[in-house]
């Protein structure tokens, strides 16, 4: 939810500070008591990423271990087996209502074997209007592990740096016995 201030005869986008024992601090959220009721008239948007690992395994088959970042402001990883959201406490953006409004960039920094099924380019932005994943999969036959690691970036859609950075390392492991 955007702040807006009058100066000069024009409505600005602002972001309001309090000053607590002589420190300028953000807001968090800002509430108008309007007819005897609290009302939230702002609440500062927060962008989290705080870097995970997952890890799939499977028996004589490829094993597959993905990131989704999620459209709804959320993050999930997927062990083989299931969808899991990643950190339940704290989303990639608060309030996830402005997850439209951000980008997306992902870099290989390792990897070994198997194969990746990404968003798209690396090292490009991608607006996270859409669910955007993350993968890395075995391939051939017999024992094998495959993992990647990246680093992942968030910006305001257009802007030019990043506003948050997190390594996301993923591991599929086929166990042939």
């Amino acid at each position: 939810m955007p702040f807006h201030v009058k100066t000069g005869g024009v409505w600005q986008e602002s972001s309001p500070k309090v000053k607590v024992s002589g420190v300028w601090q953000d807001v968090a959220k800002a509430y108008v008591k309007t007819g005897g009721v609290w009302q939230e008239v702002f609440a500062a948007v927060v962008i989290t990423l705080s870097g995970e690992s997952v890890i799939a395994t499977n028996a004589e088959a490829p094993a597959s271990a993905q990131f989704r970042f999620d459209n709804d402001g959320k993050i999930y990883e997927h062990d083989g087996a299931s969808w899991t959201q990643v950190d339940t406490v704290d989303d990639w953006v608060r309030p996830t209502t402005a997850a439209a409004d951000y980008e997306i960039r992902y870099t290989a920094v390792t990897g070994t074997l198997g194969t990746t099924t990404n968003f798209g380019t690396i090292n490009t932005w991608y607006a996270l209007t859409s669910d955007r994943y993350l993968s890395v999969t075995t391939s051939g036959i017999g024992s094998q592990t495959a993992t990647r690691t990246y680093t992942i970036e968030i910006r305001l859609a257009g802007s030019g740096s990043a506003l948050a950075t997190a390594m996301y390392t993923l591991t599929a492991d086929r166990e042939d016995f």
